[in-house]
């Protein structure tokens, strides 16, 4: 379903070859967009779209659920949003059901339907609760050129290279991921409850620690490289008496699931990435990733989207097959993305995000990590419906058949791609040898 996708792009057929931009995709449901406000306010210059999914209204939901879906909402409140993100475009989809909300919650489609939209060279896209560093629009844009310069010197224009830049078609630079964890320590119950995480004065209350004024100095989502340290810190330093070593706490910043899926974001090294020295020349340190620790990995990227007007000009549709063009009707011509859509066959919780890592591993794309200029951390939210019944593996069967299609889904792409020349020049990315 990626090819069909693909016809629906929007990317323009004018981009200059030296014309970087990173857009922002996000997926969200009706009751986590006052998440907004803080990612509009950091990613203030390059476009976001926001694919908000709209779930029809009923009485049956769980307490933390009720707003979700809520259509009269979404049309009171889409003006506010509008003007706290004044760079973004609402994509509102209304869902088919509460069932669907909760059972088959289309987060692929969603996610596609948001990158149909996007016209820029490059394209990062995130779920709402993942919040950006400051700037980090424009910290992504100018590694790109600068690693496009790096190119054009040292292999003199080759792969694409033009216009006195090269634009790398298969570099998915990792954004190194942190989550962020309430100020209690405790997981919060609802949205209203993690929102006011915000409120300075709630944080001050009942918070004893011998950093106290530093830590409240810093905001609660840290937003420069300073205050994601100092907020690291907090969860990773450790004190030693009578000879025993205890953390301090755990009411910092962790890397992303560092503790529940330490598999999906190892590879990034982040522990090493925070402690780069600032003397050198961040803007060049873009480490390519040797191997992955696990197949689980699967880090937050930015990819190349829309292609440069030349390369890949004018292509025809890769859906006609009919040799007789004077029975073909004059279509005209597109521009189709440099890297692959999402699968939509995955639904709900689980391996919908994965899934697209595997395939840009098998087309042979190069990781390469984002220099500490910037990075994306999650803030905390309950649950999701979605991933409740992900967890309820005894009364229902949304887990299996996602396991059941993964490998299949691996299967389907070896096949695919097995004109690979399977060598030493093989660029596929492996996994490290324990």
């Amino acid at each position: 379903n990626t090819e069909l996708h693909a016809m629906d792009s929007k990317c323009p057929a004018n981009i200059r070859p030296d014309s970087i931009t990173t857009t922002l995709v996000l997926q969200t449901t009706v009751n986590r967009l006052p998440f907004l406000f803080e990612t509009c306010s950091r990613w203030s210059i390059n476009p976001i779209i926001v694919v908000v999914y709209i779930a029809p209204s009923n009485t049956d939901d769980d307490a933390d659920q009720l707003d979700e879906g809520d259509e009269d909402y979404w049309e009171d409140t889409k003006q506010t949003f509008q003007e706290a993100c004044p760079n973004a475009v609402f994509i509102p989809h209304l869902g088919k059901s509460r069932t669907e909300r909760a059972m088959e919650y289309p987060v692929n489609k969603l996610r596609n339907l948001g990158l149909d939209e996007v016209q820029t060279s490059h394209v990062l896209l995130l779920d709402v609760d993942f919040i950006p560093s400051d700037d980090l629009d424009t910290r992504i844009d100018e590694v790109i050129i600068t690693r496009s310069k790096q190119e054009v010197l040292q292999h003199g224009g080759r792969d694409g290279a033009y216009g006195g830049t090269s634009l790398v078609q298969k570099d998915a630079i990792v954004i190194p991921a942190f989550e962020r964890t309430t100020w209690s320590g405790k997981p919060c119950k609802t949205i209203e409850d993690c929102l006011l995480n915000l409120d300075i004065e709630d944080v001050k209350t009942g918070f004893e620690d011998h950093d106290e004024e530093k830590i409240i100095a810093n905001r609660y989502i840290p937003g420069t490289m300073d205050e994601l340290k100092d907020c690291y810190a907090l969860s990773h330093n450790t004190t030693t008496t009578n000879n025993t070593t205890t953390t301090r706490n755990n009411r910092g910043c962790n890397y992303f699931q560092e503790y529940e899926n330490w598999d999906g974001h190892s590879s990034t090294r982040t522990e090493e990435w925070l402690q780069t020295r600032k003397t050198l020349d961040t803007s060049s340190l873009m480490r390519r990733l040797p191997c992955f620790d696990t197949d689980r990995y699967e880090p937050y990227v930015v990819l190349p989207w829309c292609p440069a007007s030349l390369m890949n000009l004018r292509q025809s549709s890769p859906l006609l097959t009919n040799t007789n063009k004077q029975q073909q009707p004059q279509l005209p011509q597109r521009i189709y993305p440099i890297s692959p859509y999402y699968d939509e066959r995955f639904y709900g919780y689980g391996k919908n995000k994965i899934q697209q890592i595997s395939h840009l591993r098998v087309k042979g794309y190069n990781f390469l990590v984002l220099p500490p200029k910037g990075f994306v951390i999650h803030r905390p939210h309950p649950p999701s419906a979605t991933k409740k019944i992900w967890r309820k593996t005894s009364v229902n069967d949304l887990r299996e058949k996602m396991d059941i299609l993964y490998p299949k889904y691996l299967k389907e792409l070896q096949k695919r791609y097995r004109d690979i020349n399977i060598s030493t020049n093989d660029t596929r990315i492996g996994i490290c040898q324990k």
